[in-house]
């Protein structure tokens, strides 16, 4: 059975992360479904991943990812599929974050892409 089936009570009830960073603050983690192909944007998308198109002059995942480093957000796993090495070149520019790729292969939904990222994660995470 997965971790974070086992540990649903311990969540429930408010327990906070073990996880912490080299201050020994808690850790804050947030997870971005980016794997869909992002049909409904084509053109745009025919050879840009859709987190990647701009918006007001950056990334969209750029428009994400900033407020949360912002509130504290330290981790992020982010679920990639299609054109997912683009998403790992564009992550290069954030050091200050730990990232996690989690491939989705079969676009599955968006139940499955968040059940890849918690299968072995027990600690609270933020999906966005």
């Amino acid at each position: 059975m997965p971790r974070f089936l086992r540990d649903q009570s311990r969540l429930a009830a408010g327990v906070q992360s073990n996880d912490t960073d080299e201050r020994g603050n808690a850790t804050m983690k947030a997870l971005i479904p980016l794997a869909g192909q992002g049909t409904r944007l084509l053109p745009h998308t025919a050879k840009r991943q859709k987190a990647l198109l701009p918006v007001g002059g950056k990334a969209v995942l750029d428009h994400i990812l900033e407020p949360l480093i912002a509130a504290g957000i330290t981790e992020v796993s982010l679920v990639i599929g299609h054109q997912g090495d683009q998403i790992r070149g564009h992550m290069a520019k954030y050091s200050n974050l730990r990232v996690t790729f989690v491939e989705q292969p079969l676009q599955q939904g968006l139940g499955e892409a968040v059940f890849l990222a918690l299968v072995e994660e027990a600690e609270p995470v933020t999906v966005v």
